[in-house]
């Protein structure tokens, strides 16, 4: 599925057993980084490595190589996951300082905790104060930034500025969860313990909210002092 460039095509049809390489859906790419890396961690080969490689090359240099590209980064939660899962039989200082800008612009958009009329949403991931946070991408992101400041200490580099954002957003995705004293107008609230909604103001639960956030809180958990 990989192409030459290193990137992949995202659709295929298992009747005719061709490739779809026109649609792209944002994340596949990363998620595809971060498959290859872990099948290199449970059955290491030349193979994996070399396209590994390509894709993290890819993810992090050519796929913003034009002009708009120095202006913004997407969704790339995925790619600084796998270039963690990849060290260090993939190391590249490419890699590194690519999760470490991305890790600053979530911070640049992260409720601070004197943020006036958000304040009391301090360490979730918002667009201005007109646009309520949703509580995924504050899961998505952490996972990265969790990587992240994980492949800074592997690299010997520790950033302490990640670390900070990752326990403010860890902070932030607990008082998210249901408990007992906020459920009392659900219909079943002992189905929904535990769970995390959309965004503060909608109870709304779908897994991919509870899997970014679950594997944030899992990962990050040795990284918030006790108490």
């Amino acid at each position: 599925m990989q192409k030459s460039n290193g990137d992949f095509c995202h659709g295929f049809a298992p009747a005719t057993g061709l490739r779809d390489c026109a649609g792209q859906v944002l994340w596949y790419s990363g998620e595809a980084a971060l498959a290859l890396a872990k099948l290199h961690q449970i059955l290491p080969d030349a193979t994996w490595t070399a396209a590994l490689e390509r894709a993290l090359d890819y993810l992090t240099g050519a796929n913003y190589d034009y002009f708009l590209g120095q202006f913004f980064i997407g969704e790339d939660h995925w790619t600084c996951i796998a270039a963690e899962a990849a060290f260090p039989v993939v190391n590249k200082d490419a890699y590194a300082r690519f999760c470490y800008a991305f890790a600053r612009l979530n911070r640049r958009v992260q409720v601070e905790p004197d943020g006036g009329p958000l304040a009391d949403l301090a360490g979730a991931f918002g667009i201005t104060p007109f646009f309520l946070p949703h509580n995924t991408p504050a899961g998505s992101r952490t996972e990265a930034n969790v990587a992240t400041y994980r492949l800074s200490v592997l690299r010997g580099e520790p950033q302490p500025d990640i670390l900070e954002t990752v326990r403010r957003s860890l902070r932030y995705l607990v008082d998210q969860q249901f408990r007992p004293e906020g459920m009392y107008m659900f219909a079943r609230p002992e189905s929904a313990l535990g769970g995390i909604g959309q965004t503060p103001l909608q109870p709304v639960v779908r897994i991919d909210y509870l899997e970014h956030s679950g594997s944030a809180m899992a990962r990050g958990l040795d990284l918030v002092p006790e108490g």
